[in-house]
């Protein structure tokens, strides 16, 4: 026979269990879209610079100078837009 302190600590041990699961799960969820952020970011920032590469007299190298001063702000009323 079961009694209600051996259900409580059962029932505790399955609550820890589930909270430390949901917390592996939030990290895992967070890792992944600070990664697909990051993957974002940079197809935006080198498509920017392509189409700085463009312009006559500008590198890619140059045009990826420029996207990285412009998104650490050093360029003062130009921004990228994410």
């Amino acid at each position: 026979m079961t009694t209600s302190k051996e259900l409580t600590v059962t029932q505790s041990i399955k609550a820890e269990n589930d909270r430390i699961e949901a917390e592996k799960n939030q990290k895992a969820y967070e890792l992944a879209k600070r990664e697909a952020d990051k993957k974002h970011i940079a197809t935006i920032n080198g498509n920017a610079a392509v189409c700085l590469a463009d312009i006559d007299g500008v590198d890619y190298d140059t045009g990826v100078k420029i996207i990285e001063a412009i998104a650490k702000g050093l360029i003062h009323n130009v921004k990228v837009s994410y």
